[in-house]
């Protein structure tokens, strides 16, 4: 079922996920809801429509901005893809190319450092224990 941008926001806004049409855009912008653009016929123009998934990505998007205090739209791309909503896949793959360079990075430091990471792992595992209910500890 395909829906123009007034209609799916008035059924987000009906379930209580309250959005601008200048904050939707700005989630189809970062590529974490994907548009349906179809031609209207030779210099016509294009008519754009969203898929009725789209309202449970607003709510999902919305979800991790307000709860989990997510404000990186890089990281909420991948977590979208995960749950299965589309995305614009250049901007998912630009994502995925940039946290493996910082993997490789981390690891590259790993290995020119070893000493400093061999003391750092017990102070990494204190914090985290305080940080984690951890059950028997």
């Amino acid at each position: 079922m395909e829906l123009c941008l007034e209609e799916l926001l008035s059924k987000a806004n009906a379930e209580g996920d309250y959005i601008s049409k200048d904050t939707f855009r700005s989630f189809v912008r970062y590529g974490l809801i994907v548009p349906n653009k179809k031609g209207r016929g030779r210099g016509r123009g294009v008519n754009t429509f969203y898929h009725h998934s789209d309202i449970e990505a607003i709510h999902d998007i919305l979800t991790l901005k307000q709860i989990y205090n997510m404000t990186s739209w890089e990281n909420m791309i991948s977590l979208l893809y995960v749950k299965g909503s589309p995305v614009q896949w250049d901007k998912l793959q630009t994502r995925l190319l940039k946290f493996a360079e910082e993997m490789n990075g981390k690891f590259v430091f790993i290995s020119d450092h070893p000493q400093e990471v061999e003391e750092a792992i017990p102070n990494l595992t204190v914090k985290f224990r305080n940080f984690c209910f951890i059950p028997g500890n």
